[in-house]
């Protein structure tokens, strides 16, 4: 069962038959699936396909066999991809025994280990040719992204006492737990400087709210905080070129020149603007060089942001990542309607952090922005997320935002440029909820304090 030499020396780690025995195990013998699934996720496997496979098994459970499992691949437009029912039926019966399950998933975990150590080895090696970057940071990251590729071997559980060390090294280590602020004073103080790395936080509001405001300003900030970290935005609203110019009119504002992104991306300068606008861009290039990195598609499922997510963190350190906004996202099955579509898309991104993290040993927050059933002008409830599905339990930090009323528009104009937004803290994990903060939003030049 092991990979050829010569596939050795050029290809990453990897051992098809074994991946292949662990489905044809989980196709035969359904009561294999709950001890695989303690040993393997569908990350662990090299081939796309049998990740595919891996995942519609874990969905079925007990009920898995070909069939089944076909039947929902096929719910996804994935069956064609991974070879049809032949394909299921061919490694089912070059499966040697289900019996020996646990045996093959062992080694498609060593294989995916050893592609990890690969990856953070990587890692490292880039980090220490930067000269930009310190040295003791340089050795503190490797190590960290090392321990994280051990950790990441056992997933069947583990005791109180077997967890003992990690944890009193935890507890020794006197960093403190790292917060990505959103740039708003009262949201940040509510949350003890911000959003906390590792966290996947919904923002939600009507429109006019400031959602992509919010996102486009804690993306900006997060990149300039720090000389080596990174951001990854999604952005399914707005263009890349959108998005700079709501930076650019923030650095700008920033500089007490105010310079509305909306004329910005019309192009309508007076006198020396676009010069002004030129400069500010130049300057905030240098500034964050390569440190923001934005895919602007019309869509995407939560299993490709990940691979996305997971490719760019192997090759950076990265504290954020950005969705702007989940219901434009779908999760690959045609026949899904809208909330249970929403509730696969929720849960693939609440997922994101940790496979980050087990994959690269980065640990960023995850904002996804979302939709409200109510207008901008009213007090939203949690009840409220538009088709909401499982965000309400997913999310570890939830954040509600809305106008303050007297701003609201007469019939026919357009909302004030500048205005209170107000931000109910609907749930909160790590900290206290139930709170309304406000902030002062300047929505032409993309601030909001």
């Amino acid at each position: 069962m092991s990979s050829l030499p010569n596939q050795q020396a050029v290809l990453p780690p990897n051992n098809t038959e074994a991946e292949e025995a662990t489905l044809g195990s989980m196709l035969t013998d359904p009561t294999c699936i709950v001890k695989i699934g303690n040993q393997l996720t569908a990350d662990d496997y090299y081939l796309v396909k049998h990740q595919w496979i891996h995942a519609a098994c874990i969905e079925t459970g007990i009920n898995a066999d070909l069939l089944t499992v076909a039947s929902n691949l096929r719910q996804k437009g994935l069956l064609d991809e991974v070879g049809g029912e032949s394909y299921l039926a061919s490694i089912m019966a070059a499966t040697p025994s289900a019996m020996n399950a646990e045996g093959y998933a062992t080694i498609v975990s060593e294989m995916a280990t050893r592609r990890r150590q690969i990856v953070a080895a990587q890692k490292a090696v880039n980090a220490a040719m930067d000269y930009t970057i310190p040295l003791e940071q340089v050795q503190t990251d490797a190590a960290n992204a090392f321990k994280n590729v051990y950790r990441s071997v056992a997933r069947s559980g583990q005791t109180l006492k077997d967890y003992a060390d990690e944890y009193l090294e935890w507890l020794s280590d006197e960093t403190t737990v790292n917060k990505i602020p959103t740039g708003i004073k009262s949201l940040d103080k509510a949350l003890g400087g911000g959003m906390s790395c590792g966290e996947y936080v919904i923002w939600a509001g009507a429109p006019g709210a400031g959602k992509t405001l919010l996102a486009v300003q804690v993306a900006l900030r997060a990149a300039l905080a720090s000389p080596t970290q990174h951001v990854i935005m999604f952005s399914f609203e707005i263009s890349m070129r959108d998005i700079i110019s709501r930076m650019v009119s923030m650095h700008l504002a920033e500089q007490t020149v105010r310079l509305p992104y909306g004329r910005i991306i019309s192009k309508q300068f007076f006198n020396d603007e676009r010069e002004k606008a030129q400069t500010a861009w130049l300057e905030m290039a240098s500034l964050v060089r390569n440190r923001i990195k934005v895919f602007d598609p019309s869509t995407m499922t939560p299993e490709q942001v990940t691979n996305e997510t997971i490719a760019y963190a192997a090759k950076h350190p990265l504290s954020l990542v950005v969705v702007d906004q989940l219901h434009h996202m779908h999760d690959g099955n045609q026949r899904s309607d809208a909330k249970t579509r929403v509730s696969n898309v929720s849960r693939g991104l609440s997922m994101l952090a940790k496979k980050v993290k087990e994959a690269t040993g980065s640990s960023p927050v995850v904002l996804a922005l979302s939709r409200l059933s109510r207008a901008g002008y009213e007090k939203p409830e949690m009840s409220h997320l538009k088709e909401s599905g499982d965000i309400e339990s997913d999310a570890n930090l939830i954040l509600l935002g809305y106008r303050d009323p007297k701003d609201m528009p007469k019939p026919g104009e357009l909302p004030p440029e500048t205005g209170q937004v107000f931000i109910e803290i609907g749930k909160n994990r790590n900290g206290m909820s139930g709170v309304t903060v406000v902030g002062n939003m300047q929505a032409a030049v993309n601030i909001i304090t």
